[in-house]
């Protein structure tokens, strides 16, 4: 071992030095000593093969309990188990031994003994079905959880070139309906919970589909346990340094998986699966409309009003050249307003001009038309929510779930950050223009549905992931699956199949619940002043045309009088 650098790692149960690790050992159990015992963790190995020796099922448990909050625990490593006394005993120890190996979460765990009759032999179990190599016999079977068989099988000690060939072997290809614990928080679209239906039918929704088809795939039963509380009971570590709902029953063991896929954050005691989705944190605001003011100086881009304008000065110039002041101001007016053209000059380039004016402007006016009715009928917000910068700038208050937190990279945003329940974020949000409520983008979606409230762009992106307990034996086997499923698309189907059964039952939900914005006083007095406006506007432009035609008959019949004044003097 010292020529080949295999590091040894020995645990005495008889060591005086027993609080050589303290500190570390309570790491597993506090985020706060965790984080201040961060630094040092990131350089440890966990240790892939390890060797344990008891002479006793009580010593056994103490010895993998201090590997357990040792620097080098490894759940996923490969565990030799030995008894002491063995020579003594034989095998007597095999299934007890096993047996609280498998009460630490241990699965690749073999035991070597020496039968009086056989010789050295190996024992090992599989706790899912009786699947193994064609080395490895049944001889024994007990109950697991929720009265599971828990298999014994064994296996005789050849020296030869297969000696370590399937010593440890994969466990988890065929569960045989073996139950997974999980736990549930209602969280529209990812997981919806119907209470008129019955059995898995009752999970829909992204997250709910996507671990449906890892339990069909692994041939599973899941065994759901859903907290009626909160969206914000998903939770977090809490001020005392554990965890608060839905993880804390993750972290102690209670069950095995969420049903809810959760931003990946820094953690401890858990374990995160396979990003498998994109997502982003969002906040929802009171709506800033854009005044009508505003809105009307908007309806014309300022290059659109010059361009205009030149267009309007030339051809008033054509006009004025051909038939003077008034009746050139008349006509330019009358393309503008797209009535046509009185007397339209004769077939050369002034009329082809004229066309073309008159077309531009007729394509301007019906621009104008669909601007002038979503005027009121389309409601137009301006947003200072949708960047930290704008958000820090504004002052707002943010308002969520303490489990966001750590979500808040912004060191003033984690100032003005305040700790709420589910239904006093949107309620903050609601009575004080100064407020806002954070939280997944997808989720804030559709708690906004069809509200009079502004939901702001991604402030930062996030990814989706499901999080199990720290030593849970079927990690791997179910990472695998997740990480197959996103590269075969299967993870987008269902969120694409997740989202139409969302935006179908919301399109029913509306046309049973169909409700009617009525016009307020002051949109039916714009309305009215407008109308006055436009009426008074071509009153003024009919009485010009008369004043103007008027005097045109006068000038005319003056000139016909001088001409006639002057054939008689002549």
């Amino acid at each position: 071992m010292f020529f080949n650098i295999v590091p040894v790692a020995l645990i005495a149960d008889s060591s005086s030095r027993v609080n050589t690790f303290e500190k570390f050992t309570l790491t597993r159990y506090s985020f706060i000593e965790y984080q201040n015992y961060q630094p040092f963790i990131q350089f440890l190995r966990k240790t892939h093969h390890l060797m344990l020796i008891a002479s006793s099922q009580p010593i056994l448990r103490s010895i993998l309990q201090k590997t357990k909050d040792s620097p080098w625990a490894n759940s996923d490593g490969f565990y030799i188990l030995v008894d002491r006394r063995t020579e003594q005993r034989g095998c007597i120890n095999a299934r007890s031994y096993l047996w609280t190996a498998w009460n630490y979460d241990l699965l690749s765990v073999i035991f070597m003994c020496i039968d009086p009759n056989e010789g050295v032999v190996y024992y090992t179990f599989n706790p899912y079905s009786s699947i193994a190599p064609a080395s490895w016999r049944e001889v024994g079977r007990g109950k697991g959880r929720d009265s599971h068989p828990w298999i014994l099988f064994k296996r005789n000690y050849v020296k030869d070139g297969s000696l370590c060939k399937d010593l440890n072997f994969d466990k988890t290809v065929n569960l045989n309906r073996y139950h997974i614990r999980l736990n549930a928080v209602e969280m529209q679209p990812y997981v919806h919970i119907k209470s008129d239906k019955s059995g898995l039918d009752r999970y829909t929704g992204e997250s709910s589909e996507i671990l449906k088809i890892v339990s069909r795939k692994l041939n599973s039963v899941l065994q759901i346990h859903v907290l009626h509380t909160s969206t914000y009971e998903i939770g977090g570590i809490g001020l005392n340094g554990t965890y608060e709902g839905m993880l804390g029953t993750l972290s102690d063991g209670r069950v095995d998986i969420s049903l809810n896929s959760i931003p990946i954050i820094v953690s401890w005691k858990l374990r995160y699966t396979y990003p498998h989705a994109k997502s982003g944190l969002c906040v929802i605001s009171q709506p800033h409309v854009v005044s009508l003011f505003t809105r009307i100086k908007q309806l014309m881009s300022l290059g659109l009003i010059i361009g205009t304008s030149t267009v309007s000065l030339i051809t008033f110039i054509v006009f004025w050249k051909k038939e003077g002041f008034s009746r050139a101001g008349l006509q330019t007016m009358r393309i503008i307003v797209g009535l046509g053209v009185l007397h339209p000059p004769e077939i050369n380039s002034t009329r082809i001009f004229v066309c073309s004016v008159l077309i531009l402007f007729l394509n301007i006016n019906a621009i104008l038309q669909g601007h002038w009715s979503s005027l009121l009928t389309i409601p137009v917000f301006y947003s200072d929510t949708d960047s930290v910068e704008s958000i820090r700038e504004a002052g707002y208050v943010v308002y969520g779930s303490s489990s966001l937190t750590g979500l808040l990279t912004d060191a003033v945003m984690q100032t003005r950050f305040q700790g709420v329940t589910y239904d006093e974020c949107k309620e903050f949000v609601k009575n004080s223009s100064n407020a806002l409520c954070i939280e997944e983008c997808l989720h804030m979606h559709y708690r906004v549905f069809n509200e009079n409230l502004h939901k702001s762009k991604a402030l930062r992106e996030l990814s989706e992931s499901y999080v199990t307990r720290e030593d849970w034996p079927l990690y791997e086997r179910v990472n695998q699956i997740v990480r197959q499923m996103g590269e075969f698309g299967l993870i987008q189907k269902c969120r694409d199949d997740s989202l139409f059964t969302f935006w179908l039952e919301s399109k029913w939900r509306d046309m049973k619940e169909q409700s009617y914005k009525p016009l307020s006083m002051r949109q039916l007095k714009f309305i009215f002043i407008f109308l006055a406006g436009g009426y008074a506007c071509s009153i003024i432009i009919f009485i010009a045309e008369l004043v103007f035609h008027r005097r045109d008959i006068e000038s005319r019949n003056r000139k016909k009088i001088r001409k006639k004044e002057r054939r008689k003097q002549s």
